[in-house]
């Protein structure tokens, strides 16, 4: 990644909300931020969480929760020059999206 020295706050209300939320799902369980947490105790607690965030706040922390586990498999795959299962990674990457996002 590269710090390019911008902020997404002036995107729009909702991007720069994002922030925002995650805290707020982090703080649930008594941590600062959603690294602090794992994906097992997001989905744990997906009522608890969706009661008291918002559902929108619950599918970002699972969003980062999930990406955050497969780039570092990504990485691992590269490493190893794997390259058919990075590209498998990747293409659930796509689909994870297409699904969050409600398209599928």
């Amino acid at each position: 990644m590269t710090d390019v020295k911008a902020s997404h706050a002036d995107l729009s209300d909702e991007y720069s909300a994002v922030p925002h939320e995650m805290k707020a799902v982090a703080k649930l369980f008594g941590k600062e931020v959603l690294s602090q947490i794992s994906l097992n105790e997001l989905l744990e607690n997906t009522a608890k969480i969706r009661k008291e965030v918002g559902d929108r706040a619950f599918l970002r922390a699972y969003h980062f929760l999930n990406e955050t586990s497969r780039a570092k498999l990504q990485a691992e795959a590269l490493k190893k020059n794997d390259i058919k299962t990075f590209l498998r990674l990747v293409m659930k990457v796509v689909i994870h999206l297409i699904c969050i996002y409600r398209m599928c």
